[in-house]
This record gives C-alpha cells, structure tokens and sequence, in this order.
C-alpha cells in the first residue's frame, strides 16, 4: 500500500507549493496582503466582549489610581454628559495618562504616544481627511498587514465598518491621550 501513497502525496504536495508560490506572487504583483486559507479563526473583537469588561471603577481601584471614596465622590458630583474618568481628571483625582492606561486596561486596547513626525506621510494619508476628521481616527502605521489608527475615544462598531469601506487592510486600534490625539490632529490636518 506504500508504494502507492507515496507518488499521491506527492502529486498533492506538488499541487499545494504550485498553488501556494502563485498565490504569493499574485499577492506581490497586486500589492494586497496574503490571506489565510485554512480554518478561519475568529477571535472575540471588543465588541463581543462587552459583558464581559470590567467597569472603569474596578480597574481604577485594582490599578491602584484611586481610592474607593475619591470614585464614590466622583460618582456623587460628577456632571451630566462628562465621563467618570474626564470627570476625575478635571477634579485632579487622577492624571490624564492614568486615566487612559485604566482606559487602555478596560478596554484591553494598547495604550501609545506618538511623535506626529514619526508617521509616514503615506500612512498619515492612508484615509480621506473628512474620515479622520468625522470619526476622530488617525492612521498612525502599518503593521503586520495592519492599518493601526490612534483615536482619543475607541469608535463605535458602525465607525470601523465604515472605516473598512476606504482600506481593503484589517484595521486596528490604539488609545492616545486626548492631549497627544490633539497634537497628532493639527500636524495631519492642518485647519
């Protein structure tokens, strides 16, 4: 039976690499990343673990970045229409940095700074300027057949869907601080 299995492997194995080699010359030639075509492995986005995330309070405790009576105050004066956490930084409970490292926690999104002239001025322009503008998104890099966007604020589902409308590249996330959002909006669009 041997003798027989070995030249069928073989002829299988040879239609694989063909298949495989022109796959990745198309990808080169067309300029798109490679995709995979085994099992499609999908893993939970931030959207789906949303009963699961813990509470902004319970990672501000846990991180140690406040007491359990500066959230209770915060919570007892804090404005309508203002975020916990903008809320405590106005009061000085915590810096802005540790509120968006809690945020980054939270969200189990990385948290970076950018030097706005550490951005190719392809990337920068990797999205139409009334995109970065609307959805308070800046593409900051490619990686790994990524398109990483630094946003103030994560956007909501319906925001990355539109987003993928203008890029065929998977899109991904990081959280920047509002002042560092800020400084990255002027150098990429100048008023």
């Amino acid at each position: 039976m041997a003798p027989l299995r070995i030249p069928l492997a073989n002829a299988i194995n040879t239609v694989a690499s063909v298949r495989a080699t022109w796959r990745y010359w198309k990808s080169r030639v067309q300029g798109e990343p490679l995709v995979w075509l085994k099992t499609a492995h999908q893993y939970p986005n931030r959207f789906a673990l949303e009963a699961h995330r813990p509470t902004l309070q319970d990672v501000l405790i846990q991180s140690n970045y406040c007491t359990i009576s500066q959230i209770d105050d915060a919570v007892a004066s804090k404005l309508s229409g203002l975020r916990l956490a903008d809320w405590m930084v106005r009061r000085g409970d915590l810096l802005e940095s540790e509120m968006y490292e809690a945020l980054s926690l939270q969200y189990c999104v990385p948290l970076t700074s950018v030097n706005p002239e550490d951005i190719p001025a392809g990337t920068s322009r990797a999205l139409p300027a009334h995109v970065v503008r609307d959805l308070s998104v800046i593409p900051i890099r490619r990686q790994a057949g990524e398109l990483v966007l630094a946003a103030a604020e994560l956007p909501p589902e319906s925001a990355q869907r539109a987003i993928q409308e203008y890029t065929r590249m998977p899109v991904r996330f990081a959280l920047v601080t509002r002042s560092n959002y800020e400084e990255l909006r002027r150098a990429i669009l100048p008023d």
